[in-house]
């Protein structure tokens, strides 16, 4: 039942706003984008004759690491081959049965930690009944580290500590963990247990994300889309790159707001053909939302446009993740009850959502 309700409070990324798609001289003006913090107001295009994807290249941060180009060319928006995962507690929606294998591209266990000589005296004040675990984690198990921070991190059979937490996620994320990599950057977007720094959690959503961790993809997309670059303006190209990447894995909010961004013309050209079939995969996947989007704008869509689009809609079909980068361990039972001692207030300036609520 926590763990349900901390899901369902950051359900929504940065882009939930409720304005709807009205027409005004033949031109959509205004799909507002989940709950964003900059206000930008919607652009007033006409919509476009051609209806192939035309996103702009991705644009990284220089500290990042690079990803392999996929928007230096038009290419289909809608795969079509078929890779769906079963569905993922740490993320908002269920995603589809897979019904296709996919090579692994990262490392099929937790990996060994080569050092935790480090974090001897932090690990030395845990509660005696979680010795052998402590014992495991100082010699390296990777599992072990895991489910230590996991408990670290929700004051599972000892106090809370967000610090350590983000120490024990470093070491992993270091070894090159997907999944600690996506938790190590959350510590850093929020500012839990160490300073707040959105380039470092930039660039560790970005090392996650290169590993095919779909939930990192859209985090990612949701800082460059939130946040002025170095224009003083968000990076709506990056954005919508990294929010493609996502929708193509079948994170729900990643699709809804990648049709937003298509029905704006915001980081791509607009092409509301495109934000119909992305608006008809989230509502595919129970955003109520999403599907009274796509059927306003299908009213803008002429016959044989609205029917190109509900043929992408149709034919649509999200890549299977690798489960080995997106599942971590399943956290064991707790050798003591839940405790908050030494943990903030509720909603204090660490744990508060950075302008919007992730996955």
């Amino acid at each position: 039942a926590r763990l349900r309700a901390e899901i369902d409070r950051r359900r929504r990324p940065l882009l939930l706003g409720l304005a709807a798609i009205v027409l005004a001289l033949g031109a959509l003006q205004a799909i507002s984008m989940r709950p964003t913090s900059n206000g930008d107001a919607a652009r007033a295009t006409q919509p476009p004759t051609v209806l192939a994807d035309t996103a702009a290249p991705r644009t990284e941060p220089k500290s990042e690491p690079k990803a392999e180009p996929r928007a230096e060319k038009p290419e289909p928006a809608m795969p079509a081959e078929a890779r769906p995962i079963p569905a993922d507690p740490q993320t908002t929606q269920s995603l589809p049965t897979p019904t296709e294998a996919k090579p692994a591209s990262a490392r099929s266990a937790v990996p060994q930690v080569s050092s935790m000589a480090s974090l001897a005296g932090d690990l030395s004040a845990l509660p005696a009944g979680l010795s052998k675990l402590r014992q495991a984690a100082q010699d390296g198990d990777g599992v072990a580290v895991w489910e230590l921070a996991g408990r670290a991190a929700d004051g599972r059979g000892l106090p809370r500590d967000l610090s350590l937490a983000a120490k024990l996620y470093e070491k992993l994320a270091g070894a090159g963990y997907a999944p600690a990599q996506y938790k190590y950057a959350g510590h850093f977007e929020k500012g839990a247990g160490l300073v707040r720094d959105l380039d470092k959690a930039k660039m560790w959503y970005g090392r996650a994300a290169e590993q095919g961790h779909a939930r990192s993809m859209h985090n990612l997309a949701v800082i460059y889309a939130e946040n002025p670059g170095a224009t003083g303006k968000p990076d709506y190209a990056s954005a919508a790159s990294w929010f493609r990447q996502g929708a193509e894995y079948g994170v729900r909010d990643s699709q809804y707001n990648l049709a937003v961004l298509y029905a704006r013309g915001l980081g791509l050209t607009q092409d509301l053909a495109q934000s119909y079939a992305w608006f008809a995969a989230a509502a595919a996947q129970g955003d109520e939302d999403a599907g009274k989007k796509r059927d306003d704008v299908a009213t803008k869509l002429n016959p044989s446009d609205l029917a190109a689009a509900r043929s992408l809609a149709a034919n649509f079909k999200p890549h299977r993740l690798d489960r080995a980068v997106n599942e971590p361990p399943v956290s064991k039972d707790a050798a003591g009850p839940m405790t908050l001692l030494g943990a903030p207030a509720p909603m204090a300036p660490a744990l508060a959502p950075a302008g919007r609520k992730g996955v």
